[in-house]
């Protein structure tokens, strides 16, 4: 594990990189960016016991960049991630979210040797959220993405190109409602959320992105 802060848009932002003991200079290595949920922060989303991306990456080679969101506080929790119409005060605030997963991208490319065509990203809830419109605006980086229990709530982005897209969700999600906006189990201040695009609309908008 290898902690950095860097300054982006006027902030102080984090992340972590986690890499893989078969990892070597000499052959370019796959990149996962994992996208905590919205009130989460890096640390939670590298909880191995939780996500078991760490025991993924020993068996498979790839490289792990975990980000995180905006947060107020300077230890990055309760971090929130700008993913169009939703969340919290990252959306509020216009965080550029997008220039910093441009950057710590960039940053672990010239650092390590990366394979520019397996770029990937996923995320939980709004960490998936922001993996769409990572999709959306970084398909010239990004290879595919895959959301879990996230929707897409971008606002009129079209992605350069077609890109791979998977969509996880289950069906009695209370969060973000399989069939469109905000259950009970979503942010208790409801200004902090938005009326979350449905499963199906969010499939139909990519196979028309896609064509």
């Amino acid at each position: 594990d290898y902690y950095f802060q860097i300054e982006h848009g006027g902030l102080i932002r984090l992340y972590r990189v986690y890499v893989p003991k078969a990892y070597s200079p000499d052959k370019a290595a796959p990149l996962l960016v994992a996208m905590h949920g919205g009130g989460g922060d890096m640390d939670y989303m590298a909880k191995d016991e939780y996500y078991g991306l760490q025991t993924k990456a020993e068996k498979e080679g790839f490289v792990l960049l975990f980000p995180n969101g905006y947060s107020k506080f300077a230890s990055g929790k309760f971090a929130t991630w700008n993913a169009g119409t939703c969340c919290g005060d990252a959306r509020d605030k216009k965080i550029d979210d997008i220039g910093f997963i441009r950057q710590v991208v960039k940053n672990v490319y010239n650092q390590m040797n990366i394979d520019k065509n397996k770029i990937f990203a996923t995320g939980m809830s709004n960490g998936g959220m922001m993996s769409e419109r990572i999709a959306c605006e970084l398909a010239d980086t990004f290879t595919a993405i895959a959301s879990v229990a996230g929707t897409d709530n971008t606002t009129s982005f079209k992605p350069s190109r077609p890109i791979s897209v998977m969509n996880i969700h289950a069906r009695n999600d209370d969060h973000v409602l399989f069939e469109g906006g905000a259950g009970e189990g979503a942010f208790k201040d409801e200004s902090k959320v938005t009326d979350f695009t449905s499963v199906p609309q969010t499939v139909a908008n990519w196979v028309e992105r896609n064509s």
